[in-house]
């Protein structure tokens, strides 16, 4: 996956359950700046934080409710 299809889904996830950078960052246990970078691709999620990404990102698409 590229960086820019990372950075898509990242803000088609989030927006689609219409979530804040800050929830997502909150849950992540990061800086609303930080996940903003990743959103961003100025930074990119070293291996040990895409796993709780994508995890959450599972986990409000198979509940559908608010994190």
């Amino acid at each position: 996956m590229s960086n820019v299809q990372l950075t898509d889904n990242l803000v088609r996830l989030r927006k689609a359950y219409n979530y804040t950078q800050k929830q997502i960052g909150d849950k992540l246990n990061i800086s609303r700046q930080a996940y903003s970078n990743y959103e961003r691709g100025k930074r990119i999620p070293d291996i040990g934080m895409l796993i709780p990404v994508s995890y959450t990102h599972l986990r409000a698409h198979e509940t559908r409710r608010h994190l």
